[in-house]
């Protein structure tokens, strides 16, 4: 499920690679934003969750390589960067 809401962005530019596998799930919550760019890949598999609280915002430069693996979980709070939660 991919829900884009008010005033989101989702941008990809030359040569990235948003993937998503089995049951994925990626939310964008109010004013979050989404930033892939040149080379870099962000891969989501099997029951993976990536969520985007209010404000928060998730920036991948280039070569940077963001992966989460078989039932991790990657939450991002009011505000927050990068919070890992743990696995499921």
């Amino acid at each position: 499920m991919l829900t884009l809401t008010h005033r989101d962005m989702l941008t990809l530019k030359h040569r990235d690679m948003l993937a998503f596998g089995h049951r994925d799930m990626l939310a964008f919550g109010h004013m979050a934003m989404l930033t892939l760019t040149h080379r870099d890949m962000l891969t989501l598999t099997q029951r993976d969750m990536l969520a985007f609280g209010h404000m928060a915002m998730l920036t991948l430069r280039h070569l940077d390589m963001l992966t989460l693996t078989h039932r991790d979980m990657l939450a991002f709070g009011h505000m927050d960067m990068l919070t890992r939660t743990g696995t499921c």
